[in-house]
């Protein structure tokens, strides 16, 4: 008689599906589409196709960090683009105050009605320098020296007759203090005698000049121009 056999089944074991764990590698429903996981979409699709329809409805936290990284940028570089054109708008309103200022600076010239602005004072020289070589060509006075303290003014001036042959300098001195006098001082009489261009025109003035203009004297102030007057009519007699 023949041995009895086991009654195990021919079928092969089931083993048991393992649960699909969310660790940080795995997704869920959360992150697909599942709209589009139908049975029969499913059937009617590869595997390739699933996964590619996976990937492409999975969002990592890496995708999220680079978007976010990109707007923080997308808005770092309007805000600089914001502040570079506030400075330049800053600086194109500062460098036009400053041609205002500049066009601002005025000054009053002894020789125009209207003020000249400080960039045309160089010329103004020259202007002012021919004025007073015009007054000398007119007048024979031509201001020489000038000096000024605390206390006073002094005016060395030199002038001539109308042939420009005969010269007097002598020095006019305004006390700051007591305005209404004006103090004469011949200083031709110190002219260098050596010089024989000096002697010859020390004589000259010796025979011309009253003795009032040959000696210091003072004067009021209100008598200058009567003062020029005698100087220039003995100057210029024949």
């Amino acid at each position: 008689m023949a041995p009895k056999r086991s009654s195990r089944s021919n079928t092969a074991p089931i083993k048991k599906s393992r649960p699909i764990s969310s660790t940080s590698n795995s997704f869920t429903t959360s992150d697909l589409d599942v709209s589009y996981f139908t049975k029969d979409s499913i059937d009617d699709t590869n595997i390739d196709t699933l996964i590619d329809l996976i990937n492409d409805n999975t969002h990592s936290k890496a995708d999220i960090i680079h978007s976010k990284y990109r707007d923080i940028n997308d808005q770092l570089r309007e805000n600089d683009h914001i502040l570079i054109q506030q400075l330049q708008e800053e600086n194109e309103r500062l460098q036009q105050k400053i041609e205002e200022l500049n066009y601002s600076n005025e000054f009053t010239s002894p020789i125009r009605k209207n003020k000249i602005r400080d960039i045309d004072i160089d010329q103004e020289r020259e202007n002012i320098s021919f004025s007073f070589d015009l007054l000398e060509l007119m007048t024979g006075l031509k201001v020489i020296n000038y000096e000024e303290n605390d206390n006073e003014i002094q005016c060395d001036i030199r002038q001539t007759n109308s042939n420009k042959n005969i010269w007097i300098e002598y020095q006019l001195i305004i006390n700051k203090l007591d305005t209404k006098q004006i103090n004469y001082i011949p200083k031709f009489l110190h002219d260098d005698e050596e010089n024989e261009q000096n002697k010859s025109n020390l004589k000259k003035l010796n025979k011309l000049l009253p003795d009032y203009l040959m000696e210091y004297l003072s004067f009021p102030g209100e008598s200058l121009a009567q003062f020029y007057s005698k100087v220039s009519k003995a100057l210029n007699q024949k």
